[in-house]
């Protein structure tokens, strides 16, 4: 059951963020083989974009979406970063 207290954490996340997450998330309920430890890939381990990119194209069904720089500052922040990514995960998971 998602809480009210989830919903408002979704909520709070920047538009960039829920833009990427909406993105993964119709890919996984397209049912084309979007694993839940891909959908994190996408989210998540941006440094090795290439690599994921390479991956999207085999077995996505809309063009591969770049990490853009806002995306890239907002989850690589040197404080925020680890409750960053659980909000992205979180995000996800309740998307």
């Amino acid at each position: 059951m998602v809480s009210v207290h989830h919903l408002q954490e979704i909520s709070l996340l920047p538009e960039f963020v829920k833009k990427r997450i909406d993105w993964v998330s119709h890919e996984m309920q397209a049912g084309m083989g979007l694993t839940f430890q891909g959908a994190f890939r996408a989210l998540l381990d941006i440094d090795d974009e290439k690599s994921i990119r390479e991956d999207w194209e085999c077995w996505g069904v809309s063009e591969y979406m770049t990490v853009s720089d806002k995306y890239r500052e907002w989850l690589q922040d040197p404080i925020l970063h680890d409750i960053r990514r659980v909000a992205v995960m979180v995000g996800f998971i309740y998307a």
